[in-house]
């Protein structure tokens, strides 16, 4: 009997194991203002130890039709945004999740002109 816990007790300690394993990448918020491009996983900047990083993607919609921004914020509280009427990097804003990594560029007129988000495994959600 007590060779059944112990194995039972095991099987349990390998498995919690297993549930923490795997690749992790989460990025806090990545800033150049003279290269007009910010990137972070939304975990990163979320869980990032300053308190002052953060990383926003939104659309809003009106009667004259929809638009979208990205905001970003890095350690220093140095931010930045970029707006789009784009039907093209709507659908990217759209497809955001809290595992995505975000990254984006930006014109001198601050509209966006490039928005990424990709999705993986290694991201971790946002806690």
């Amino acid at each position: 009997m007590r060779s059944r816990q112990i194995a039972i007790a095991t099987c349990c300690l390998l498995a919690g194991g297993l549930a923490i394993a795997g690749f992790k990448a989460d990025a806090p918020v990545g800033l150049d203002i003279a290269g007009r491009s910010a990137y972070a996983t939304m975990a990163g900047a979320r869980n990032s130890p300053d308190g002052a990083q953060f990383m926003l993607c939104a659309l809003q919609g009106t009667t004259s039709g929809l638009h979208g921004y990205c905001t970003v914020r890095d350690a220093n509280g140095i931010q930045r945004r970029c707006t789009t009427t784009n039907q093209h990097l709507l659908e990217v804003i759209k497809s955001i999740k809290d595992t995505s990594h975000i990254y984006f560029t930006w014109d001198e007129n601050d509209t966006c002109t490039r928005i990424e988000a990709t999705f993986s495994s290694v991201y971790g959600p946002k806690l």
